[in-house]
């Protein structure tokens, strides 16, 4: 199964649960025209953007036996430690199994198997600037997303893995300047989603936006954020309800004034 029929796959799939969930279901979430917040053209600035050079490659490109292609896809330690930050991102982006973060009942739980799977993703988050090299490669997806629209699902999934990614990341001293830094890029890359929303994807993708946001704002203010957030076990970052976002899309646009 090539990456193109797994991300079909996924599409399938989230239509699948969409069609078991929402029947009938009296707490099924309202579903906004638009975004209930108003469009304050957020900025999200990055100088240089990714090349897409990648100074090395997986080994394997067609589908063999799970487990064999997880063992191949590591990065051998020779290279590994080598690696710039830059190209370690580049990198970790290919990595095959990233959007199977899509198969798991929660982004966290996802993003958890991805870390325990692939030594590139653990070694990548120890890294100084890897929160820089990440807004990059975000930044670009979000223009590519203005230009072409939904109709790239690659533009799609590589965005949910990038936000997936930034909801992951801890300062290391642990200042609040660099999560209200990706805060901002989130929504950004809220506001440009939004102009493309439709009943589709506002469960499979804006959801990834949704959790990432609410991971930097706990990292900004977590005992506020604890006292304030309305029914805290639904945020591993299945879905969203309508309480949710409006809570988050208040607090985020608070937070980046």
């Amino acid at each position: 199964m090539n990456r193109i029929m797994k991300k079909i796959f996924v599409l399938l799939l989230c239509a699948w649960f969409m069609s078991c969930t929402g029947g009938g279901n009296q707490n099924e979430p309202e579903i906004p025209d638009e975004p209930k917040f108003p469009i304050l053209g957020i900025e999200c600035e990055c100088s240089d953007l990714p090349t897409g050079e990648m100074s090395w490659d997986y080994p394997i490109k067609e589908w063999k036996d799970s487990e064999d292609r997880k063992a191949a896809s590591q990065i051998p330690e020779e290279i590994l430690f080598s690696l710039s930050t830059e190209d370690l991102t580049a990198i970790c982006l290919q990595y095959p199994y990233l959007t199977d973060i899509e198969f798991f009942n929660t982004i966290r739980e996802g993003l958890d198997k991805q870390f325990a799977d692939f030594n590139g993703l653990r070694e990548l988050f120890t890294r100084e600037g890897v929160s820089k090299e990440l807004l990059k490669h975000y930044h670009a997806k979000i223009q590519d997303l203005s230009t072409i629209g939904w109709t790239d699902m690659d533009v799609v999934f590589d965005i949910r893995c990038l936000e997936a990614l930034l909801s992951r990341y801890q300062s290391n001293d642990d200042t609040v300047n660099d999560y209200r830094e990706i805060l901002q890029c989130l929504v950004f890359g809220y506001e440009k989603q939004s102009m493309f929303e439709d009943f589709t994807n506002y469960y499979s993708s804006q959801r990834y936006n949704f959790y990432a946001r609410l991971q930097m704002i706990l990292k900004i203010d977590l005992q506020s954020t604890l006292e304030k957030i309305p029914n805290p076990y639904k945020y591993g970052g299945r879905f969203f309800d309508m309480e949710a976002m409006d809570f988050i899309n208040e607090l985020s646009y608070q937070l980046i004034k």
